[in-house]
């Protein structure tokens, strides 16, 4: 055989082994798209049985440590974000910090939005957008429990205030009230190491909205005292109001109204600087509101406070009917007047501190 036969048979015998190299390859890609559809019927109906982890559209079970139980928790805290179909207690599940998914995650994206205010790498905004995206997919996952605290008692709004960027951090915070207003076991009176609820934080960071929805919930305790200073939840928020923030004036007359209603409210018990509700509410130039406060039957006029000031001592010396806020100052300053010469327990002759009684001050 000469050498351009050789040759040819050659080029023969290739060309038939890239033909069924490639009929192979085309077979083996076939069953490839194949399996997906597969195992995706195999998948477990509850979630009782094994852990799915979802890859570039394809599940993969995952499999179970020696003893029978899932993969060890800091693996699938790490995956939680990736679309994974856990058990109940594993969205939920606290590591040896005290931390669940949620808390790790929630750090896990200041922690890599930190990393990409000081690099500014691409790498860093996509990191970002998938820790983002993790906290999300946990938050709608129907097994999530809200009402989870960290080791410190930090509930998972507390945590998400944590987050620096603004539009983040108001997705989740909105995903998580709307939670804690849909479940049953939420408690809007639980408060964190420092003493405050999901409320008074959520008025800090002026998420009036939000703060607004939890106080409407039947649960919620307007009567309750916190901290050392034995403060009511209006005093706190009163005590931070400033005039040009119509939403916090919202706020304190929706706690009063919830007060109002409140029959375990108490509207002579003070904070431990001797003021009510009322003269809290009176400096700050409430006067709608604290109006309403003075009008319940149980109210008593002759109150005075740590510096022996009474009702008519705190409005007449006051700065915003002095500076005339919209309000008519002889009329009010005259319904205070009636109300508390209408108590037989006031004594108009009793003087403050600065040894001024109620008649030098008016």
């Amino acid at each position: 055989m000469n050498k351009i036969a050789k040759i040819a048979g050659i080029g023969t015998v290739l060309a038939s082994s890239a033909l069924v190299s490639a009929a192979h390859l085309n077979n083996t890609k076939q069953s490839a798209q194949a399996e997906p559809k597969e195992i995706a019927a195999s998948k477990p109906q509850d979630d009782t049985r094994i852990t799915y982890i979802w890859n570039n559209g394809n599940p993969i079970p995952q499999k179970r440590e020696s003893n029978g139980s899932e993969l060890p928790f800091a693996i699938t805290t790490a995956m939680a974000g990736a679309g994974m179909l856990r058990k109940r207690e594993d969205i939920n599940k606290c590591d040896k910090n005290g931390n669940t998914p949620l808390f790790n995650a929630l750090k896990t994206l200041q922690r890599k939005y930190n990393d990409y205010t000081e690099y500014f790498f691409k790498s860093c905004k996509l990191d970002v957008q998938n820790a983002f995206k993790d906290v999300i997919e946990i938050i709608d996952n129907p097994y999530f429990d809200v009402t989870k605290k960290d080791s410190n008692g930090n509930s998972y709004i507390s945590e998400a205030l944590n987050i620096s960027r603004k539009e983040h951090q108001s997705e989740i915070i909105n995903k998580l009230v709307k939670k804690c207003l849909l479940s049953s076991t939420y408690d809007p009176n639980s408060v964190n190491q420092f003493d405050e609820t999901d409320i008074k934080e959520l008025i800090d960071y002026e998420y009036y909205e939000q703060a607004a929805k939890l106080i409407q919930l039947n649960t919620f305790d307007s009567a309750k005292r916190y901290g050392s200073g034995n403060d009511s939840l209006l005093q706190q928020v009163v005590d931070e109001y400033t005039f040009d923030i119509n939403e916090e004036k919202l706020i304190c007359t929706s706690l009063v109204n919830k007060n109002i209603n409140n029959d375990k409210y108490n509207p002579n018990e003070t904070d431990e600087s001797g003021n009510t509700d009322a003269m809290t509410l009176l400096r700050y130039g409430l006067f709608d509101d604290a109006k309403k406060v003075m009008e319940l039957e149980t109210f008593d006029a002759s109150k005075r406070d740590q510096y022996r000031n009474s009702y008519i001592g705190i409005v007449s010396k006051n700065d915003v009917i002095k500076k005339n806020k919209g309000i008519n100052n002889k009329e009010f300053v005259s319904y205070v007047v009636d109300k508390v010469l209408s108590n037989p327990n006031y004594d108009p002759n009793i003087s403050d501190d600065d040894e001024y009684t109620d008649i030098e001050k008016l």
